[in-house]
């Protein structure tokens, strides 16, 4: 099944009681479905829950999506409460201020803008309040509760023309130390103010010759506009533990003025030139290969 949609949405709030939920649409696929948004614009929505919240605008759980030339800005989602489970871990909050991608691969998002979206966090009286995940977009890996489909997400940015995404952030005021997403687990209760890679996520940058895409406009250690990761546990048999990975194709230019530290998956230049201009104490190994071009500002 394929669907294509041509839409502006502005300031639609949603307040939920049980979780999970798209401010604006939400898709759930059998695995075997794809979604197309093109020239749409995504405006102010924002999700409200006293748990787990996901996807400001869009949740898609098995449907690969294509959006080209769209814009996502000021969209949000804010969980309010949240609490440890049996084992005293919280495996509950935000994700995907903008996007949430869930069991969904060969997402493509093709010259689209991510602006001024984020992921909020909150704990309420007697609570230690919950995770801040992917201001702007959350990824995912699925067991296949939903699709019946066990299938990992990846995301690629398709980038033709010169653009720069901006204002994305997470935040959290959770007590917590650990915070655990089913067989994986991050050290902080907010990351990815851009991106976030759960349980081993790819995303793959392909920008044209003469284009260049900026993430942040300018150079931070906070988590403004960051990409993010979280950790495989030992033993894990979700997603066989495999680590994030981003990588870049294209001739083209991907310069990152946000932090990188709190992403532990590799990172792959295949072709162009990747930017760091952050101090990044690198998490894992990167790569860089033939007539590619990798420049650090700063690293450890």
């Amino acid at each position: 099944t394929k669907t294509k949609v041509s839409a502006f949405f502005d300031v639609n709030d949603q307040i939920l009681k049980g979780g999970n939920g798209a401010g604006a649409v939400f898709f759930i696929g059998d695995a075997h479905s794809s979604v197309t948004l093109h020239g749409s614009t995504f405006a102010n929505n924002s999700v409200v829950d006293s748990d787990d919240v996901y996807g400001g605008v869009i949740y898609s759980y098995g449907s690969p999506l294509n959006i080209e030339d769209a814009t996502f800005t000021g969209n949000s989602v804010h969980s309010t409460g949240a609490n440890v489970n049996e084992k005293g871990l919280v495996q509950t909050g935000s994700g995907g201020g903008a996007i949430m991608i869930k069991g969904s691969p060969n997402t493509v998002f093709k010259d689209t803008l991510f602006t001024n979206n984020s992921s909020i966090s909150k704990k309420t009286e007697g609570t230690v309040g919950g995770y801040a995940l992917g201001g702007a977009i959350s990824v995912d890996f699925s067991t296949g509760n939903a699709t019946g489909e066990e299938r990992d997400s990846d995301v690629t940015f398709k980038i033709t023309k010169d653009l720069t995404y901006f204002g994305n952030t997470v935040s959290s005021d959770s007590t917590a130390d650990v915070f655990d997403t089913y067989g994986y687990h991050l050290n902080s209760a907010a990351a990815g103010g851009f991106l976030f890679l759960d349980r081993g996520s790819d995303a793959l940058f392909d920008i044209d010759e003469g284009a260049t895409l900026t993430i942040g406009q300018t150079v931070t250690s906070d988590d403004t506009d960051s990409i993010a990761s979280s950790i495989p546990n030992q033993g894990t048999t979700n997603n066989d533990g495999k680590h994030a990975s981003i990588k870049k194709v294209g001739a083209g230019n991907l310069v990152i003025n946000s932090s990188l530290n709190k992403y532990y998956g590799t990172v792959d230049v295949e072709a162009g030139r990747l930017s760091v201009n952050s101090d990044w104490n690198i998490k894992n190994t990167a790569t860089v290969d033939s007539g590619a071009q990798l420049a650090l500002a700063s690293f450890s």
